[in-house]
């Protein structure tokens, strides 16, 4: 029964994860990673307070809100498409 569970489980995840690497080709949107002098930039212009929240829309490695959680130390939630970034944001975080 249990391994029967996990199965399911297995072919629900696979599904979800092919069907995300297809939307990432229909779309055709490349992942470009932020530098990290813009980071800088950008979390200098921002000026987050700590406890602020911080949305990124195609997070992509999440390297702007670890930034962000490290420097300010703010709450930091990224949405991403592409299942290899997540993976990376998973890896690197």
């Amino acid at each position: 029964m249990l391994l029967n569970l996990f199965a399911i489980l297995a072919l629900i995840f696979t599904f979800i994860l092919v069907l995300s690497a297809c939307v990432c080709l229909f779309y055709r949107v490349p992942y470009v990673p932020t530098k990290k002098r813009l980071i800088e930039t950008l979390l200098k212009t921002a000026k987050p307070h700590k406890g602020q929240t911080i949305y990124d829309l195609g997070c992509g490695d999440g390297r702007l809100l670890f930034a962000a959680e490290k420097k300010y130390h703010t709450k930091c939630i990224g949405y991403e498409l592409s299942p290899i970034a997540y993976f990376l944001a998973m890896k690197t975080g």
